[in-house]
């Protein structure tokens, strides 16, 4: 918990060593920066270590419900979470840059060419709230960012370098930034630590001597178990149900290609939230899935058949799938169970029905009344 602004309150999850104390973050440099992919304005943290690293701020909020925390003896009006993540500046550089035209500039005017293009954004874009007051303006905003080291680290890193009268110039490269985001995608789907897979500690099988104790109905020592046996659970189960939409869960009759190639693709989709539109698009063209492309299809077909041809349809032993003999005796066959009705119906049509009244016998046209229409003629008179 901590206050970010006046004698706001909120409840904030960041990771272990960021902040720690009564204090917080309260001191701390927020920047609001637009968003790479929506261009909405954003909040960001200036790690407070010293490391020059970047986290992003997202509130984790019900909308019309009130809500309170409460933390120790005191209640915090704000019942929305906060989440600090640890965020990669790469994905603000690849949009801010691909604003500017592709000419060469030093560091210090391509910042401020980086500037002067989000300034003329379209104000739209950038819908402000109550927390953009814990930053200051764009302008220094923006110039925090370009002297944080991590950001210089990454913009070498997609961007092409000229020397040019002792001044270092820079120039955003399609082919770095797409190698770099391809880095991320195979770092994602890797299966020795990537977030797909299950991990495991090296020492997850037990020792000769825990199998012995085990054996002998003795307890090993909670701090070798702690230490050796621990398996860890699955990383992100989300991401499970995305390989499930894209038709792709860990079922192993599934191939490793397809299994890949939807990794891929659910990684290229988590990637390109945070890409401008026309680089999302670009990488998902460098990863392409035939296998899983024709394994959906072959879903969606069967679907279809499912739909079209009812329970009972299937080819008799005698004719194959493209026999014309199979098909007419399944569809006659099919025909068959459609008019067979239940067991209760049949049970009924065996009842015997012998002096009983029909059913229409219990419904006939009533006689109209003799009164009624003297006293309509008396009328017409």
């Amino acid at each position: 918990m901590t206050r970010l602004m006046d004698a706001k309150k909120h409840v904030l999850v960041l990771p272990e060593g960021v902040a720690s104390g009564e204090e917080g973050v309260r001191h701390h440099r927020f920047l609001s920066l637009p968003h790479p992919r929506t261009g909405r304005s954003s909040l960001f943290l200036v790690d407070p270590s010293g490391r020059g690293a970047l986290f992003e701020v997202q509130r984790v909020d019900q909308a019309g419900t009130p809500r309170t925390w409460f933390v120790d003896q005191e209640v915090v009006n704000d019942g929305s979470l906060l989440l600090l993540t640890p965020f990669d500046p790469l994905f603000l550089l690849i949009s801010y840059l691909s604003l500017l035209s592709p000419k060469f500039l030093p560091y210090q005017d391509l910042w401020e060419t980086v500037l002067l293009q989000l300034s003329i954004l379209d104000p739209s874009q950038r819908t402000p709230t109550d927390d953009e007051k814990l930053a200051s303006t764009l302008t220094e905003d923006v110039g925090v960012l370009s002297r944080l080291g991590c950001v210089e680290a990454r913009l070498k890193a997609v961007c092409e370098k000229r020397e040019h009268a002792e001044l270092q110039l820079f120039r955003l490269s399609p082919d770095l930034v797409l190698q770099e985001l391809k880095r991320k995608i195979d770092g994602l789907v890797d299966p020795e630590g990537g977030i797909f897979e299950q991990t495991t500690t090296k020492d997850a099988v037990p020792k000769p001597e825990e199998e012995a104790a085990a054996n002998e109905n003795e307890q090993p020592k909670a701090g070798k178990e702690s230490s050796e046996t621990q398996v860890a659970p699955q990383q992100f189960p989300t991401l499970l149900h995305s390989l499930v939409r894209e038709g792709c869960g860990s079922d192993p009759g599934f191939s490793k290609e397809i299994q890949r190639e939807a990794r891929q693709r659910v990684a290229c989709s988590l990637v390109g939230n945070y890409l401008p539109l026309a680089t999302s698009t670009l990488l998902s063209k460098a990863y392409p899935c035939p296998n899983l492309d024709t394994h959906l299809t072959s879903l969606q077909s069967s679907s279809v058949l499912s739909a079209t041809y009812h329970p009972g349809r299937a080819s008799t032993s005698g004719g194959g799938i493209g026999s014309g003999a199979g098909t007419a005796g399944a569809v006659a066959k099919a025909k068959k169970l459609a008019s067979k009705g239940s067991m209760g119906v049949e049970q009924l049509k065996k009842v015997s029905t012998k002096g009983m009244k029909k059913l229409d016998s219990f419904f006939f046209k009533q006689p109209a009344p003799t009164g009624a229409k003297g006293v309509k003629r008396k009328v017409e008179e």
